[in-house]
């Protein structure tokens, strides 16, 4: 009976080797990926964005770049202004951002004519990343 009971305990603790094994190869995988790395880009103060400019009255509108790269990173950028179906560049510029710190950076928008549909842009360029919101003049 003895000897029963030893090799029933035996191939269960075989059986659940043989099943652990496997998980703590999954863990093991797990815990040596990398974390996703990303660059967030977005307007300060969603809510207050302007939806009329008055011509030739300047607006002060803020943009974020924050760091999720898990390293230092230079980010080169460009602000837009399409007035009417024609756009110039504002602004363009690079700034470093610490990993997981964020720069804010101020634009100063101006509409140059009354009764025009305006489209206020930043892009990062190298990541091809952008941000825009509508206005009117």
């Amino acid at each position: 009976m003895m000897k029963q009971t030893t090799l029933a305990v035996l191939a269960a603790i075989i059986a659940a080797a043989s099943l652990w094994s496997p998980l703590t190869g999954e863990v093991a995988r797990a815990a040596a990926m990398k974390p996703d790395t990303f660059t967030e880009l977005a307007f300060q103060d969603t809510s207050h964005l302007p939806t009329r400019l008055i011509a030739k009255k300047p607006v002060v509108v803020t943009f974020q770049i924050t760091n999720h790269e898990n390293a230092p990173w230079s980010y080169a950028y460009r602000t837009i202004i399409s007035e009417g179906g024609v756009a110039r560049t504002l602004t363009s510029g690079s700034v470093g951002v610490p990993d997981g710190q964020a720069a804010v950076i101020p634009v100063m928008l101006t509409a140059a004519k009354p009764g025009q549909d305006l489209i206020f842009t930043v892009e990062l360029q190298a990541s091809q990343q952008s941000i825009s919101f509508k206005a009117k003049s």
